[in-house]
């Protein structure tokens, strides 16, 4: 709750949150202290280029023109996309499987 850095994306049960402007801090504290998952982020804070996706939705279409079935199969494979570029990676909890042999490589930008 006290970190200062820019937040552009979270990935939990509930679904994915991204916003290359960096995610709403206030939004991120109040979901914090409530213990939400961030389907339950308010989408009026999220910038031209956020969106939050939850794992229910169907047929689901990202600004970039990425497409996928489901918002389960965006949240199970979202740090392998081009809107999981960071300076710094938490892999914690999560997805099982989701960084081994045949993944680690595309993490990294060479």
């Amino acid at each position: 709750l006290v970190s200062k850095d820019k937040t552009v994306a979270i990935v939990d049960g509930s679904g994915v949150l991204y916003d290359s402007a960096g995610i709403n801090r206030e939004e991120l504290v109040r979901l914090a202290k409530l213990r939400l998952p961030v389907k339950n982020f308010s989408r009026s804070f999220l910038g031209g280029s956020g969106f939050l996706v939850t794992v229910d939705e169907t047929n689901v279409n990202l600004p970039d023109g990425s497409t996928f079935r489901t918002g389960a199969e965006l949240r199970d494979t979202f740090h392998l996309s081009s809107y999981a570029t960071a300076d710094l990676f938490v892999p914690c909890g999560g997805r099982p499987n989701s960084v081994v042999g045949e993944t680690v490589k595309k993490l990294f930008v060479e």
